[in-house]
């Protein structure tokens, strides 16, 4: 049975862009994360697991995602990062994810 590839040819699919506030959260204060990009969609946040290639998934909205965690601890710390599910000539694709976001609670 023949597959049927289709290449969406000239797309380049726009950088989903990670934020944190504050930089250096310290143990039991809050901090958020937001993610944001150039088109209307749907985002997700991840945090890097302890096994390789695993990605705890912590939030999602319908366009741009923010989550705030509160009251963090030490098991906060990791590495965070985002991509965002958009529209483009009809059919659903991934931007770009966003560069890793480096963590640390102090």
């Amino acid at each position: 049975m023949p597959v049927r590839l289709s290449i969406l040819a000239g797309i380049k699919a726009p950088l989903s862009v990670l934020q944190l506030a504050p930089a250096e959260p310290f143990e039991g204060e809050n901090f958020t994360m937001s993610c944001r990009t150039t088109a209307s969609s749907q985002c997700f946040i991840f945090k890097r697991g302890h096994k390789q290639n695993e990605y705890l998934q912590i939030a999602e909205a319908k366009s741009n995602a923010t989550v705030t965690i509160a009251n963090v601890t030490y098991s906060d710390t990791g590495n965070y990062s985002c991509r965002c599910l958009i529209d483009v000539n009809g059919k659903r694709v991934y931007t770009a994810q966003s560069d890793w976001l480096e963590v640390t609670v102090m």
